[in-house]
């Protein structure tokens, strides 16, 4: 399968008690992750449920306006308990990315990307999270077989892979396999002449063979 040059994004829904957040959405001419000639571009965008470089600290989630106004303590019973969901979220959605990118082999884009929500706090938490990866064929079959492994390897690293992470591993399990037919046609295929020209068992004898010598092979040492 030749592949094509696209970039495909992964997108995935997350919830909170008090209603649903919708992720960014899809950026791709081919958004099925099927594993067809566009699913095997030469940058694919994992994206994930939640994640985040580091756990949001005091000081980050801490509401802006309790400075101000003491917002904080004025929220309902069921908007701190969306806050304490949201914070977790954040937290989730930045450690799936950066397993993402810490298997990736150096084919990671860029850095992470995030979706992000404001909660009734006033506070803005990522809800989604794209990280993209370089996913196309190398040089030679040997430098495909790592790409392919680098980037199924970055896909599955959460420990919860989305259902696009999963479809993007199988696009890398599929491009190894195209990797290892071109190994073995390789392999397989017969010696040419310089026109191009099959040779023939005489002339792969004559050319490939060495000549018996009745005396035995000669090998030189030196002391």
């Amino acid at each position: 399968m030749e592949l094509g040059s696209i970039t495909t994004a992964l997108a995935l829904q997350v919830s909170t008690p008090a209603r649903q957040i919708a992720t960014n959405g899809t950026t791709a001419t081919c958004s099925s992750g099927c594993g067809c000639e566009g699913c095997l571009g030469s940058k694919v965008t994992l994206s994930s449920e939640g994640l985040a470089r580091s756990a949001t600290s005091p000081e980050e989630g801490a509401p802006a306006a309790e400075e101000a106004s003491g917002q904080a303590t004025a929220l309902t019973e069921s908007e701190q308990a969306e806050v304490a969901d949201l914070k977790q979220q954040d937290q989730a959605v930045r450690r799936h990315e950066q397993a993402h990118i810490a298997a990736s082999g150096g084919l990671a884009i860029g850095g992470a990307s995030y979706g992000f929500t404001r909660g009734p706090d006033g506070q803005s938490y990522a809800v989604s999270g794209e990280v993209s990866i370089r996913l196309s064929k190398g040089r030679s079959p040997e430098e495909t077989l790592s790409i392919a492994r680098a980037a199924r390897a970055a896909a599955l690293a959460p420990a919860d892979p989305s259902p696009q992470d999963r479809a993007v591993a199988a696009a890398a399990s599929q491009l190894e396999a195209e990797a290892r037919r071109e190994q073995y046609q390789a392999a397989s295929s017969p010696p040419v002449s310089g026109n191009g020209r099959v040779l023939t068992a005489e002339e792969i004898n004559r050319f490939y063979l060495p000549e018996p010598n009745p005396r035995g092979n000669r090998v030189q040492v030196q002391a």
